[in-house]
């Protein structure tokens, strides 16, 4: 009987021996899974914070822009075909005091990388109905704010007598090659 008792102790070692094993292997296991669970959320964090911060730049952009632009006013996109704009360009010069304005639209565009360029050239106050500065700030300002594609590319002023001023403007439109 001592044999038999000896024999059931040593398999019961045995036994436990192996559950043992199989515990410390199975808890490697789980603390294995969570440092890798752990690593993937700390890179899915700095994906967030990096995220964040783009979110921030664009929300900063995008109040300067509604900043510029004015309350109550609304962003304009550019229009499909550059000679759309020679209305507008008419009616601003009109709205500054410019009524005698001489506007060339674009006869060509020029490529530029990424970029397709159509440029106006605007004449106004030649020497006998020369414009007051006043009025040529006032359209300049007032084309470059309500329609930010438009930059004033090139600007000759001729000064005359009592603030009056003739001018030679190229306002270019720049449209992306990616745009609809």
């Amino acid at each position: 009987m001592k044999k038999d008792e000896e024999k059931s102790d040593k398999g019961g070692g045995r036994l436990m021996f192996l559950l043992a094993a199989a515990a410390i292997a199975a808890l490697g296991g789980v603390v294995g899974w969570y440092y890798r669970q752990r690593g993937e959320a700390e890179t899915d964090f700095q994906r967030a914070k990096e995220d964040l911060a783009r979110l921030k730049e664009l929300g900063k952009k995008i109040a300067s822009i509604k900043q510029r632009i004015g309350p109550g006013k609304k962003v304009v996109s550019p229009p499909d075909r550059p000679e759309d704009l020679v209305s507008f360009f008419t009616q601003k010069a009109n709205a500054a005091g410019m009524p005698k304005v001489s506007l060339r639209p674009p006869d060509r565009e020029i490529p530029w990388a990424g970029w397709r360029e159509f440029p106006y050239a605007i004449e106004t106050g030649r020497q006998e109905n020369m414009v007051q500065r006043s009025s040529l700030v006032a359209f300049l300002e007032g084309v470059e704010k309500e329609r930010p594609y438009l930059k004033t590319k090139s600007l000759n002023i001729k000064f005359g007598e009592q603030n009056t001023v003739s001018a030679t403007a190229t306002i270019s439109f720049f449209k992306s090659e990616t745009a609809r």
